[in-house]
Formats: structure tokens, sequence, C-alpha cells
């Protein structure tokens, strides 16, 4: 087994899921393919390690020959700080939860941008979010996962396409090697 992380997941239940080794390489292998991960890219590693977040951002710089940057403590507490950091240390690909965008980017300054790629998990992303992510940062790849922790990671990803502003944001298509089911109230598919 790859790893064990601590989650509540989709029954409310707390539980430690195991990570096996086989689904890890495949998600590592997909994102990094996927989304281009690649020598220049600078990812800052700011997820709590109990977080499945972080794997993904501790392993794509990583495995892809990009850099791994560390967020300072104060980053990981204050967004201002945070946002200050990324351009500093010049972030090429950030993941944050949809909710943390808004006060991240009322600290970016978008005259600096180094981010090519901001990765939303964790939390529905709302149009009103993807308005102000393509007003403030026009030439950033928007890209929604989602998936939980029992399925690695991430189980399904979508690129924003900067029309989608004001229609529906989709949790959009399985990741490389697995498949989803959209189930009706019954359990059906």
């Amino acid at each position: 087994n790859a790893y064990i992380i601590f989650t509540s997941g989709s029954t409310g239940q707390p539980k430690g899921v195991v990570i096996g080794h086989d689904a890890l390489c495949n998600h590592m292998q997909w994102i990094i393919k996927e989304l281009a991960f690649g020598e220049g890219d600078r990812v800052l590693l700011k997820t709590a390690l109990s977080f499945d977040v972080s794997v993904s951002e501790l392993f794509s710089p990583i495995l892809s020959g990009g850099t791994l940057v560390m967020a300072s403590a104060e980053a990981d507490r204050n967004l201002s700080a945070l946002a200050q950091e990324a351009q500093q240390k010049e972030i090429t690909v950030l993941q944050l939860v949809p909710s943390l965008v808004a006060p991240f980017l009322d600290s970016f300054n978008a005259e600096q941008p180094h981010l090519q790629k901001l990765l939303c998990a964790g939390e529905a992303l709302p149009n009103s979010i993807c308005r102000r992510i393509y007003q403030q940062l026009p030439e950033v790849e928007l890209v929604n996962l989602y998936g939980p922790t029992e399925a690695t990671i991430h189980s399904t990803f979508w690129r924003v396409p900067k029309s989608a502003e004001n229609s529906t944001i989709f949790i959009g298509c399985p990741i490389e090697n697995t498949g989803c089911l959209a189930l009706d109230e019954a359990g059906m598919s």
C-alpha cells in the first residue's frame, strides 16, 4: 500500500482509507500527462499532509522534473501571505478549494502572473469564482477536479472554458484508466 489517509468520505463515518500503489501511480501518471506538468513548473505544496490533495502537490513536480516549493507557515495561515508567496516564488501551478479563491485573488497581483494552472477541488466550483478567475487571470488554465479520498485524490476533471463562466460547471470526465457512474435516487445507473 502507498498510504493510509483518514477521512469521513461519503459515509460520514470516520475511517482510514488504504490507497494502493497502482491507484496512486495511475493518478500521478494521468495528472502529469493530462495537465502537461514539466520542468518549467513550480508547484506550491501548501496543503496539510493529512489531506489527500497534498500527495498530488508533492509528487507531480518531483515526477515531472518540475520544482516543488514548500509554502511557509505564514502562507498556510494567511491567504494574503499565500498570494504574495505564490508571486514571489513564481508559482505556475496552484491548487485551491473554491471558497479560498476569491480571498486569494484579493491579494494576488495579476500584473505579475506566473500562474499558469489553477486547480480547484474539494468543493463545488461556483460560476462566480470562474468569472472572477477569468477576469483577473485571463491566461490561466482553470481545471475543476472532483473525487473522494477513497478513489485516490481525484476521480474526474474538467477544463473550465471561459465560455462556461455563466453556465453549468461540470465535474467532468473520469481520469484515465477509471470509470464513473451517475446514479439516481434509487442507486441505479
